[in-house]
């Protein structure tokens, strides 16, 4: 779930592109990048935690892909 719709904002197309980052990420790591004990604590991690490409999942993977996934998962 995007940010917006946790914070409870006003959202447009952008949270689908947001997903698409976050369905990359785990589809080229393994891993998600937002994770958490509880639902509680993967929305807070969702809402304010830094992104992250830890080297033991990223090692192989391009620049490019980094790029894009940080652009979909950008705020801003």
């Amino acid at each position: 779930m995007a940010p917006e719709l946790i914070e409870r904002k006003r959202y447009s197309e952008k949270v689908d592109i947001w997903s698409l980052g976050v369905i990359t990420y785990q589809l080229l790591s393994g891993v998600t990048p937002f994770d958490g004990r509880n639902i509680k604590d993967i929305n807070k991690n969702i809402v304010q935690k830094k992104l992250m490409f830890v080297e033991k999942e990223w090692k192989k993977v391009s620049q490019n892909a980094k790029d894009f996934i940080s652009k979909c998962l950008d705020r801003d």
